[in-house]
């Protein structure tokens, strides 16, 4: 098979000679034609099955807490990789669905075949487990920090594809006090710490679960801090997010956005900013209903909702690959939107309305 193997196009076995390549494809690794419109794992699911796209299309997929089908992503890059929870931890689940677009040719691992793997390439097998681990870790972390908990089911799978994970050194610096970064990155600690340095005097420690490099990214001043890592301290691991990156995974994404303008900016951000964060919302909600009766940024956030879902994409392709019915699901988010919409009125619009905002528009 030589250069033909479709191995041999995807990037972890791009050292391996020809013959162990031939080798695995015929021990390990399956070639397979998948028909347009097939789903290859359901959401919830026990994870069997590790994919590689070859060529073709695939879409994955979840439905939201009302039944609506979200697209997540769709896989059309020569060498993506989806399933990757099946070597994640022992007896996990599936946590979407996945369905061919086109006709498709993929490249798949079984679970059952991960210990011939490791013992032709052990290598290869550990990196495909740390693919998975890493992919595991990420979700996990997006769930227990707060700020990323408000993200939605989209852009929290997007930062699971997107995010690498750097080791840094005892004595590493990751960036100075008052400099500049040409290719600035956002970073959340996965294992051990970081300390915080001011005038060359360490100020805090940064651990597990919180994040640094922000600052750079959402006002481009120069850094505020040195932050390296303690020079007694074990290897310590950061999940790194570019610059690019981080504008496409948080730009719609306004919570997440006003927490990180909060902690650069401090006293001198913007209201429209400050607005944005969970606790300023709250707050500020508090002091209107003391201040102003007629106003209630709880309507404001059901007229939000209401209008995310109602823009919300359902591609007629998604639905057919997953035997959706089209009409059936339009009519779902149809009745949906109606009832968020009679709530609204309910609640808020109508004379004898528990909270009744003032519609009142202006000039």
């Amino acid at each position: 098979m030589g250069s033909r193997n479709p191995l041999r196009m995807l990037a972890v076995f791009s050292e391996m000679n020809d013959k162990r390549l031939d080798k695995l494809l015929n021990e390990v690794f399956t070639l397979i034609n998948v028909p347009k419109g097939t789903v290859l794992y359901e959401e919830s699911e026990p994870a069997r099955t590790l994919y590689f796209v070859y060529t073709g299309k695939v879409a994955l997929t979840v439905k939201d807490e009302n039944g609506l089908v979200l697209e997540l992503t769709r896989l059309t890059q020569l060498g993506s990789s989806f399933g990757t929870e099946t070597f994640a931890v022992k007896g996990a689940l599936y946590d979407s669905t996945a369905c061919t677009l086109e006709d498709s040719v993929l490249v798949q691992l079984p679970l059952q075949k991960m210990d011939k793997l490791q013992t032709l390439a052990p290598k290869i097998a550990d990196q495909m487990k740390r693919i998975s681990m890493d992919r595991a870790a990420i979700k996990t972390i997006s769930e227990r920090i707060p700020t990323f908990r408000t993200m939605s089911a989209q852009k929290q799978h997007q930062m699971s594809v997107i995010s690498q994970f750097v080791k840094f050194v005892a004595g590493d610096i990751i960036f100075h006090q008052d400099a500049h970064s040409e290719n600035p990155s956002f970073y959340i600690v996965t294992k051990g710490c970081v300390e915080v340095l001011l005038d060359s005097k360490k100020v805090k420690e940064i651990h597990v679960g919180d994040y640094f490099g922000e600052v750079g990214l959402v006002s481009n001043k120069p850094h505020s801090a040195t932050i390296q890592i303690p020079k007694n301290s074990d290897d310590v691991y950061c999940l790194k997010i570019s610059n690019t990156d981080f504008k496409e995974l948080f730009l719609e994404e306004p919570t997440v956005l006003a927490e990180f303008t909060l902690r650069a900016y401090g006293e001198d951000v913007p209201f429209v900013e400050f607005i944005k964060h969970p606790k300023a919302r709250a707050s500020f909600l508090e002091y209107c209903e003391t201040e102003y009766a007629g106003e209630n940024l709880d309507y404001l956030s059901a007229v939000e909702n209401l209008e995310n879902i109602n823009k919300r994409r359902m591609r007629k392709s998604v639905l057919r690959s997953l035997s959706e019915s089209i009409e059936g699901m339009k009519t779902r988010k149809k009745e949906l939107c109606a009832r968020l919409a009679k709530d609204i009125i309910e609640s808020w619009v109508l004379d004898d309305s528990p909270n009744p905002v003032s519609m009142a528009g202006g000039g």
